[in-house]
């Protein structure tokens, strides 16, 4: 797989060539999400030093989290999703902030009879510091 720009529209690209591979490929592609995410990420993503540095500097109870459920998402091929907002231009102090959250639905009725959702929501955002 080509790397790909680290942006909606890439996370987009590369989960699309990851939900049509088999089962046993896709089964070995998520694997190495757990075994080392930040490889993986780097692997497939074009990533500026800056952004290689602040991956490096994640604490590894988070890196260790997104990437069991990054597994688990990839491996059911449900949705993620990713957000980045553009950074600012401004000179004001500023953080970074990666979250990754979760939403899931239940729902039973006609005509669909019962149905689930449920979808990975990843996320960069640059707030201010004060």
């Amino acid at each position: 797989m080509e790397k790909l720009p680290l942006s909606t529209a890439g996370v987009n690209t590369l989960l699309a060539e990851l939900y049509n591979l088999t089962d046993a490929e896709l089964f070995l592609e998520a694997a190495s999400v757990t075994a080392d995410f930040r490889s993986w990420v780097n692997r497939h993503f074009l990533l500026e030093a800056s952004q290689l540095n602040f991956l490096a500097q994640l604490d590894d109870r988070l890196v260790s989290h997104t990437g069991e459920q990054c597994r688990i998402f990839i491996t059911q091929r449900w949705p993620i999703t990713f957000a980045k907002e553009s950074t600012p231009d401004d000179e004001k102090p500023r953080g970074k902030v990666f979250e990754l959250s979760q939403s899931s639905k239940s729902s039973d009725g006609n005509p669909q009879g019962y149905q689930y959702d449920n979808t990975l929501h990843l996320s960069i955002s640059y707030p201010l510091i004060t």
